[in-house]
């Protein structure tokens, strides 16, 4: 049976990386976006609040961090135990830096660019281990890395041209992205024409 994703229609938002681990490992999901009744109708019995959700028969996972977990249990891609803490530290600092990202375009808040952004990119850069391949393993991709991964296409979709350039001038950050874009199914994900953006055109980067 396919997961079930619930989540806004027309964009992938903070339901990415959920759906990038799964393009990965090449599982079958299916996107709601009857997100007002799910949540209404799973909230009888379940403590949801908002999108996006996870649905795996019986089982209800929301929070874009425990989603990712939760698949990584299920298909191998979790991270080592001695590494758990640091990836819980990570994700957490992704979803802040997610926020700040989004929140700051929504806004007009350029200011985001000069102060915060190099900031978090600094911590992003700094979270790798030596010279590894991926965020905590240099065997595979772990749920830390589809979390990441949203994070440059969100600040690419938002910020555009700047942005990119200073991701690319993080030379840990930037030879991972290119080795995460270049993986098969995820470089399929991306070129096909179906895929949808990961946010909405009010907040797309001008050019």
């Amino acid at each position: 049976m396919a997961y079930e994703i619930v989540y806004w229609p027309g964009f992938t938002g903070r339901a990415e990386p959920a759906i990038l681990l799964l393009e990965d490992v090449s599982e079958s999901y299916i996107v709601n976006t009857d997100v007002a009744g799910r949540i209404e109708a799973l909230g009888q019995n379940e403590p949801v609040f908002a999108c996006p959700l996870l649905i795996d028969g019986e089982t209800v996972v929301s929070q874009t961090t425990v989603i990712v977990e939760y698949l990584a249990n299920e298909h191998g891609c979790n991270v080592a135990p001695a590494d758990a803490v640091r990836a819980s530290q990570f994700g957490y600092n992704i979803a802040d830096i997610w926020r700040e990202t989004y929140e700051a375009r929504r806004d007009g808040n350029t200011d985001f660019l000069v102060d915060r952004f190099p900031r978090w990119l600094d911590i992003i850069e700094r979270s790798f281990q030596g010279n590894q391949a991926w965020f905590f393993s240099n065997d595979e991709p772990t749920w830390v890395d589809y979390l990441a991964l949203n994070i440059v296409t969100l600040a690419t979709y938002c910020w555009g041209e700047p942005a990119i350039q200073m991701m690319r001038r993080q030379s840990k950050l930037s030879a991972w992205t290119e080795r995460m874009l270049a993986r098969p199914r995820l470089k399929a994900y991306f070129e096909n024409e179906d895929s949808l953006p990961v946010a909405y055109d009010e907040v797309r980067a001008k050019a």
